[in-house]
């Protein structure tokens, strides 16, 4: 379940994304993966997001073409996580 605030953001960045011809489930995804102080596995973006799974292994997929969010493996964890790119920025 989600926090208020965090619906209010991820519905926000879907409608932004929408807006510039992306599918709004991506927003939303990678919103919620951005704002996750942890990675989260397909199930756990499923039930937060209420996506179903075809539609979240699609978003996934499309998001990981792009580059904005990637699996990850954790030690002891089965299930493939995934979490945004964290992209760092240097002043020159």
């Amino acid at each position: 379940m989600l926090s208020p605030a965090e619906l209010r953001v991820t519905e926000t960045v879907g409608r932004l994304m929408e807006f510039w011809g992306f599918k709004r489930q991506m927003g939303r995804t990678w919103a919620l993966l951005y704002l996750s102080e942890q990675p989260l596995s397909a199930k756990e973006i499923r039930d937060r997001l209420d996506l179903s799974v075809g539609t979240v292994s699609m978003t996934l997929s499309e998001l990981q073409r792009w580059g904005v969010v990637r699996g990850v493996h954790q030690p002891g964890v089965r299930a493939e996580l995934f979490e945004a790119e964290q992209y760092e920025h240097y002043n020159r």
